[in-house]
């Protein structure tokens, strides 16, 4: 057992201390968890089925620019209530989803302390999300869709290996006013954590 532990510790301080080699561009996938921040009446539970795509071109050793692409699923189950529409009333219990997709122009900044092993940063990232809103209850389903603005504050770590493989963490703001008026939904805010790999290139 020790000789395993012994052996871990070596490979790692290899890893950590081998020199890097510069890459130029690089692609992540992440798992994204999130927690909506606002109209936690309609949905409040964390949502761990997201996914992140990024794409970043090194600008120098201080910038990164690119973009990012999101997808997250967030359901909450609510027990029997009964609904009125006109005339028709409906005793059922129900669920509310948000499908909510982000599309980004991305740009980091690499802070000053940062090493060839391990390389924290702050970024924000500006553009477009579509939300949609959905209401399923017994046979029958509502739904609305929405667009809206996308700004996304992020603060996190690269991690070179070396080679062409890496890793990242991240933890972001989304605020994003693609508000769904049908079902009386304000702006969509939410705080998200990423974990992912990452590919780099020469």
């Amino acid at each position: 057992m020790r000789r395993w532990i012994a052996s871990a510790v070596i490979v790692f301080l290899g890893i950590v201390s081998a020199k890097a080699q510069d890459f130029d561009r690089y692609f992540y996938l992440s798992w994204m968890g999130s927690n909506p921040l606002s109209n936690t009446s309609w949905i409040d539970n964390d949502s761990g089925m997201g996914m992140k795509f990024g794409y970043r071109k090194i600008i120098n050793d201080k910038f990164a620019a690119g973009f990012d692409l999101t997808w997250v699923t967030y359901d909450k189950y609510y027990p029997t209530a009964t609904f009125e529409d006109g005339s028709r009333t409906i005793t059922t219990d129900y669920f509310n989803y948000v499908y909510s997709y982000g599309l980004t122009l991305s740009g980091q900044y690499f802070l000053p302390f940062s090493t060839p092993r391990v390389m924290p940063f702050v970024g924000l990232g500006v553009g477009a999300a579509l939300n949609r809103y959905f209401q399923y209850y017994n046979i029958y389903a509502e739904d609305d869709q929405t667009w809206g603005f996308l700004g996304r504050p992020e603060i996190g770590v690269l991690f070179p290996f070396g080679g062409k493989w890496g890793a990242t963490v991240s933890g972001q703001y989304n605020f994003s006013t693609a508000k769904s008026d049908y079902f009386a939904y304000d702006d969509f805010n939410s705080l998200s954590v990423n974990v992912g790999v990452v590919l780099m290139s020469y």
